[in-house]
């Protein structure tokens, strides 16, 4: 494909305290030095992946107006590989063509498009193994009690001495002043409830 005439410049930041003006300059500049006609759209303070993104859905609804669309980076395009390739995928059947600034792909080159590719594989790698790892860390804390209200001290010998001698849940719930799920919870734990 040939170089684009007309390019359709997209920023977005994801909240309202990082500043999206540093990233418009970037793709202005980038613009302006390659002598492209552009229009700029942006996102200030959206997710990448929030349903709405008024700026991004503009966009898309005048993209046969332009050439190419570029990003600084792919992450302000899209979130998730699926989310990416169906949209460069859509883009492509246009015949518009990808480019980020910061990352130097250009899908109008095999090698920008294989870039692309590659990139988008990492890219929703790196958020699959972040989310484990919050998710790993979060259910180490929660067992070491650090997750919600911490674990009641009770004096679990003498709870289950009261049980075996006929006390009830709600009785010891508000014998020791707490929910009847933590008396149910704490004889599980001591293997006094039947499954």
């Amino acid at each position: 494909m040939t170089s684009p005439e007309t390019v359709a410049l997209y920023a977005r930041v994801s909240t309202d305290n990082q500043n999206i003006d540093p990233q418009i300059k970037k793709l202005t500049d980038w613009a302006e030095y390659r002598d492209y006609e552009y229009e700029v759209f942006k996102d200030d303070g959206v997710s990448a992946v929030a349903d709405d993104r008024p700026g991004f859905d503009y966009l898309m609804e005048r993209i046969d107006e332009f050439d190419a669309v570029a990003f600084t980076n792919l992450d302000r395009f899209g979130r998730s590989l699926n989310q990416l390739s169906t949209w460069a995928n859509d883009l492509n059947e246009e015949g518009i063509d990808i480019i980020t600034t910061e990352q130097s792909i250009d899908t109008s080159t095999i090698e920008g498009e294989l870039l692309f590719n590659i990139l988008s594989v990492i890219a929703d790698y790196e958020r699959k193994l972040t989310r484990e790892r919050m998710e790993a860390g979060f259910q180490q804390a929660k067992e070491e009690g650090r997750v919600g209200r911490p674990k009641k001290d009770l004096p679990l010998e003498r709870i289950e001495q009261q049980y075996e001698n006929g006390a009830n849940v709600e009785y010891l719930a508000n014998k020791y002043d707490v929910s009847r799920q933590t008396i149910y919870n704490r004889l599980e734990e001591l293997g006094l409830l039947e499954d």
